[in-house]
This record gives structure tokens, sequence and C-alpha cells, in this order.
């Protein structure tokens, strides 16, 4: 029997079921009256559950239902969840990570499919507005949610009309 089952002497099968996975039973039956003997097999299945987690996402939590050992289906789209700063890079069963609506293969074991994010990264890129003379900075680029030191560079020139013009 699986993990957590037990078969008592009157064939009385109790308990929860710690694990997914297929068991077969063999019963056999005897008839004292006609002297017959009846085998019956029963295959318990047992279905492991699957759950989302959003790790620090936001929205609608996607939901799946139980499946059994070997069975195959679609691990959930990333529609409907969000995390402010990242992008959404996949679910990770603590081993894999796994695309959205890629084929996931069942083991005995509930699972957690967890939410995976990717920081969004800006570049801050300095124009030098048709500067005729000296260097902008260089283009800057940094993680979401942190602080960018604004570099200012005190050489930039541009001739309007004939005029200079020097920018510090």
């Amino acid at each position: 029997l699986p993990a957590g089952l037990t078969l008592s002497s009157s064939g009385v099968i109790t308990g929860t079921p710690t694990s997914g996975g297929t068991t077969s039973v063999t019963f056999t039956m005897r008839d004292e009256y006609y002297g017959t003997t009846t085998t019956k097999t029963l295959n318990i299945v047992i279905k492991a559950s699957v759950t989302y987690a959003l790790n620090g996402g936001t929205g609608t939590l996607p939901t799946e239902v139980d499946h059994a050992s070997g069975e195959t289906f679609q691990t959930a789209v990333s529609t409907g969840i969000s995390r402010t700063g990242y992008t959404f890079a996949g679910w990770n069963d603590g081993s894999n990570t796994y695309l959205a609506n890629a084929t996931y293969t069942m083991g005995t074991a509930n699972i957690t499919l967890t939410a995976q994010w990717t920081i969004n990264t800006y570049t801050l890129t300095y124009n030098g507005n048709g500067n005729t003379a000296g260097d902008t900075p260089t283009a800057v680029t940094q993680n979401y949610n942190t602080t960018i030191l604004v570099q200012t560079v005190g050489n930039l020139a541009k001739s309007v009309s004939g005029t200079a013009s020097t920018f510090q």
C-alpha cells in the first residue's frame, strides 16, 4: 500500500496517503459453501497535489488539479501575475525551472511550483543635446530600485548662432 495507508486483517484500508503513486492489492476470497476461490486485484491510484507560489508577485494564483505519478500537464502561463520591477522567468519545483506552458511530468510527491523572477535593468543614457565639443558621461545600467548617481561633466560646449556656450 502507499505510505500512510494500512490494511486491517478484516480487509479495511484506512489512513491518509503521504505520497502519490499506484499500488496493486490482490485479494483472494474463498466461498466455503460452493468451495470456490476468487482472486481480484485492486489498483489504488493516489494523486499528488500541485500548488503554485507567487514568490513576491501579485495577482491571481494559478491552480492545477491533482495528478498521478507519470501524468503530464502544462505549467501555468504568467498571465494575471506580476512583480513590480521584475520579469517572469518561469516556475521552479525546487530542482528545475520550467517556462510558462511547459510540459511537466508528475512525480510521486506533492509539489509547489514557485514563480521565478528576473530583475529588470534600466540604462541611463546622457544626451549632449547637440554639443559641438566635450564629452557626455558614459551610459549607466542599473537594476530596478537602485540609486543611480547622475554624472556631471563640465566640459560640454555648444555653438549657438556663432556664440559658444559652456555647460557646467
